[in-house]
């Protein structure tokens, strides 16, 4: 082998391990990055099954007639729910943009009465 020949062979061979090695870094970086999105996804789905189970504590008992009402009692017992009428919102995020978002409906869970009753002296015509 000539001089030549082996300055290129070796040229040749640092060129290949320095792309290897970037891919390689790239690889072990986007890994990383797709882990820690997981652990955060992983976070906040266990954020909200937490809220949902302490929710279903209240299943079943009348905390009010209107559904309105009871939401907004659910609200406040429950810091993360957002009483937005009749419903319940729930809305958790991560420092990286990711989010999870449920509604609630307080009639579902049984904690008020699904229809409104009509005020005292009144007849609705539906139950005559």
């Amino acid at each position: 082998m000539k001089l030549l020949e082996v300055i290129l062979a070796s040229v040749v061979f640092s060129l290949a391990s320095s792309v290897s090695l970037q891919v390689w870094s790239s690889g072990a970086r986007w890994t990383l990055q797709a882990e820690e999105q997981r652990q955060q996804l992983m976070a906040l789905d266990a954020e909200v099954l937490g809220l949902q189970a302490r929710l279903h504590q209240y299943r079943g008992q009348l905390l009010a007639q209107n559904c309105a009402t009871a939401a907004s009692w659910l609200a406040a017992a429950l810091p993360p729910l957002q009483a937005n009428g009749a419903l319940l919102h729930l809305q958790v995020g991560a420092a990286a943009g990711a989010s999870r978002e449920r509604w609630y409906d307080p009639a579902a869970l049984g904690v008020c009465a699904s229809e409104e009753a009509p005020p005292e002296g009144e007849t609705d015509a539906a139950t005559l």
